[in-house]
């Protein structure tokens, strides 16, 4: 059935070898001369290409087996072809996914359910200086160490924790429905320079909903840190004048609401900032 010639023109006429592609050939041939001057010596399982009668070619998966006390062996193939096809289809879909991760903008990288990591991405090897080869396939917290300089849990490893064990590590933390997002010093990054991270961490699963590993994708927010603080520092001396200007002083928006009041306004007027900040008008 396999091989689509009939018992009468196998058997006795042709050669096992005539149904091996070439490229397999040379190998199979030393497997079997060296088979039988020791048949320890040579595998006893192996895969190669199997050519049909119509011209098809189907992987195979070969056992072979010695008869005791003859020079004759027994050859059972298992055909492979579509488990093959699967495997292969399995390695070009996780290629395509290695490229996509690989080219995101932002510093990405995946743990298996092991802790260990299965994506380092060119942003990663950035801000890290650790390159993909290095990283790939380490486990025991390793990835933690280019961020904070030894081994330890990060934020990909607490997606199942509680939010207050997390703070406990993080400026800031909440979830966003199966998201878990953080921000945190890291001082390691960009050559020890250090920065201040954004990270948002999803848990994968696999096609029977059994948790495979989590990734997680991690920005530089030092330039947005920098401007929040330059900015707060300018609300506060700008308060202070405004506070300080000797006179009762608002400040009145376009449909005359009073958006801001200092000290000896509300002292003059004798409502509290709370009454009049947003709610009420000056033509009051």
């Amino acid at each position: 059935n396999l091989s689509g010639y009939s018992r009468e023109e196998l058997e006795g006429k042709m050669k096992w070898t005539s149904f091996v592609m070439p490229e397999d050939l040379p190998r199979m041939i030393e497997y079997h001369r060296k088979r039988r001057e020791n048949p320890e010596s040579v595998p006893w399982r192996y895969e190669f290409h199997f050519r049909c009668r119509n011209g098809e070619i189907r992987d195979m998966e070969v056992h072979v087996v010695m008869i005791p006390g003859t020079m004759k062996s027994v050859a059972s193939l298992l055909d492979i072809t579509e488990r093959k096809k699967a495997e292969n289809a399995l390695r070009e879909s996780e290629r395509r996914l290695a490229d996509i991760i690989d080219f995101l903008p932002d510093s990405t990288f995946a743990i298996d359910r092991n802790g260990r990591v299965t994506a380092w991405n060119r942003a990663m090897e950035i801000m890290t200086g650790v390159s993909k080869q290095e990283m790939t396939g380490r486990g025991d917290y390793e990835y933690a160490i280019p961020f904070y300089g030894k081994r330890r849990p990060i934020l990909i490893d607490l997606a199942f924790e509680k939010e207050e064990v997390i703070a406990e590590k993080y400026d800031f933390v909440r979830r966003e429905g199966g998201l878990l997002i953080a921000e945190v010093f890291a001082p390691n990054v960009y050559n020890c320079r250090g920065a201040y991270l954004w990270g948002i961490v999803a848990v994968l699963h696999d096609s029977s909903g059994n948790i495979a590993g989590a990734i997680e994708s991690i920005r530089d927010i030092s330039e947005y840190r920098r401007v929040e603080k330059a900015l707060r520092e300018s609300e506060n001396t700008y308060r202070a004048i405004f506070e300080n200007t000797g006179s009762a002083t608002v400040m009145v928006e376009e449909d005359m609401i009073i958006s801001l009041a200092n000290s000896q306004w509300v002292s003059l007027s004798g409502f509290s900032r709370e009454e009049q900040e947003g709610k009420m008008k000056w033509t009051s």
